[in-house]
């Protein structure tokens, strides 16, 4: 006989074989007891979990002739489990959901069982139905022949139509816990014959997060690699994970700031083929279970960590730390999907690790002090920095409408290089832009960021910062862009006004922006004299043309 896998070998026969679903299990053994069964059901729920695996037993259940259904002796039982039973349909409406197929199926509907008391229907994925299959099935599944029952699946709910949800018995399935899991596993592999500890068990129902076939399905391929015996270092070499102790030492490379460790023992991760984005979320993980044993000092809920590696961590960093760390991983998980090469930018968010948490953006106004080289009218100028223009909503739509999303990936890519212009010449203005985010940007000449505080969109807005913003971008990018920004609240706002004139459609007509080459202040104040406008046409050349025709 043809080797069967794990999860099909140990899928479930009866409700009390299910793991996890309680809720499920005992209404559907009540419904069955009581002869109270509905005519249409939808199971919602992430993959794994069970749904098709129910779905099945409430056939068996509903066509037993045992007095104990599913009595798994009975013709009914047996067939239905080999999956040669004439009333149960099963359709995958990933492939078959069209209208046709949809008629078809209610033209068969109305015929009586061949065997069974009833017909079921189990159609998989229905969410893939198109809206012109569900409309057809729709009249059916309202009155159908009292011998038909429909029973649909679906990971995505809210893509099936409100009027099919309206008609059908809704259950929600739940990820399957790591207990449950575990203590399947444990039967499975006592039943296969497979020696493997508790902790490689842990890692697997881990590693399966809620799915009960995922985690089948890692067991079968860990025993194909290494026979009968499992440990965790078999787990972790197959799927590319690393130990705690290794998440550990990463963090003491940071907290040491021994960048040489640190970037060496990273790029022996990347040659072993560590999967990178695992490797934030897990560290993410160690350090939040960190600080909440330090708050509960609860050895029995750090999930990934002993006690003793708990304690650990709160000795090479302390909590404010630790909670740095965290937002600086949860920002470079959060731009994985928009960069090309996770791995250099997971390396890049290791160094603005080392760092350290940038110095807080000032947010009170910056105070000119002169310096004794200044002439004496300058000194009489106010010490305080006059206030900058807020950029008005119109200026922010003409940005918005000439960008593209191209271009704001590519900007949230490379702005990803901030952390290593902290030090060095373009320091200051690098620090202005910290914890900034990119909303727009053309891919050419401008970027459009949010910031968390207002003043210091001011201050990336000052017009006497603006050259060395400008320079710092062609550093970044290689050539040069301009930079505005806005608050996180008027971020807000103009995606939301941006987004009412876009229904409206009356965006405006983008007015192209150009780069400052210069500072120039006064350009154009009556006052200058000819002779100084002509050589500021010398110096700027044909920007100067531009502006002086706007």
């Amino acid at each position: 006989m043809a080797y069967q896998a794990l999860y099909r070998t140990y899928r479930p026969s009866a409700l009390d074989q299910v793991s996890g679903q309680k809720h499920i299990v005992v209404t559907l053994q009540n419904a069955i007891k009581d002869n109270k069964i509905a005519h249409a059901y939808l199971f919602c729920g992430p993959r794994g979990t069970g749904k098709t695996t129910i779905a099945r037993i409430l056939a068996k259940m509903v066509n037993c002739t045992s007095d104990h259904a599913p009595c798994d002796v009975c013709e009914n039982c047996l067939s239905i489990q080999n999956g040669s039973h004439p009333d149960i349909v099963e359709i995958d409406a990933a492939s078959n959901n069209g209208v046709d197929e949809v008629r078809d199926l209610i033209d068969k509907v109305k015929y009586a069982p061949n065997l069974g008391k009833y017909k079921v229907y189990i159609i998989d994925e229905v969410h893939m139905m198109s809206t012109g299959a569900f409309n057809a099935l729709l009249k059916t599944l309202e009155e159908p022949p009292e011998h038909v029952i429909f029973i649909m699946a679906t990971t995505e709910p809210q893509k099936v139509l409100p009027t099919i949800i309206s008609r059908c018995q809704r259950y929600d399935f739940g990820k399957i816990s790591v207990t449950d899991i575990e203590t399947h596993l444990r039967k499975v592999a006592d039943s296969e014959e497979i020696k493997i500890d508790e902790d490689s068990l842990h890692l697997i129902a881990t590693l399966a997060d809620g799915g009960m076939r995922d985690a089948l399905s890692i067991l079968d391929q860990c025993i194909a690699y290494c026979k009968d015996t499992i440990t965790l270092d078999v787990i972790n070499e197959i799927y590319g994970i690393t130990t705690v102790a290794e998440k550990i030492k990463l963090i003491e490379y940071v907290q040491e700031k021994n960048v040489p460790l640190l970037l060496d023992q990273f790029h022996k991760y990347v040659e072993r083929g560590i999967d990178i984005k695992r490797l934030c979320n897990d560290l993410i993980a160690v350090l939040k279970e960190s600080i909440i044993y330090e708050y509960t000092k609860d050895q029995s809920y750090p999930i990934s960590l002993s006690t003793s590696e708990a304690e650990q961590l709160l000795t090479l960093a302390d909590k404010q730390t630790r909670f740095f760390l965290i937002d600086t991983l949860l920002e470079c998980n959060e731009k994985f999907r928009f960069a090309s090469d996770a791995a250099g930018y997971f390396e890049l968010s290791l160094l603005k690790m080392v760092q350290g948490k940038p110095e807080t953006v000032l947010q009170q106004p910056v105070v000119y002090t002169p310096t004794p080289t200044k002439k004496k009218e300058e000194k009489e100028i106010i010490p305080s920095r006059p206030k900058v223009e807020t950029m008005s909503m119109a200026e922010i739509m003409n940005l918005l409408v000439q960008a593209d999303k191209q271009g704001r990936s590519e900007a949230t890519d490379r702005l990803a290089q901030l952390p290593m212009y902290y030090i060095g010449e373009h320091r200051t203005a690098a620090k202005w832009l910290a914890d900034s985010q990119v909303v727009a940007s053309d891919g050419k000449t401008f970027l459009l960021v949010a910031t968390p505080y207002q003043t210091q969109a001011d201050i990336i807005n000052d017009p006497t910062h603006k050259q060395s913003i400008i320079t710092l971008m062609k550093g970044i990018f290689g050539s040069e862009r301009m930079v505005f920004a806005i608050s996180e609240d008027t971020r807000t706002k103009a995606i939301q006004e941006y987004r009412t004139l876009a229904s409206l459609q009356q965006l405006p007509i983008g007015r192209p922006i150009i780069v400052e080459k210069i500072a120039c202040e006064d350009i154009q104040s009556e006052s200058k004299e000819n002779d100084n406008i002509q050589k500021l046409k010398e110096i700027a050349g044909d920007i100067f043309e531009s502006v002086e025709e706007d």
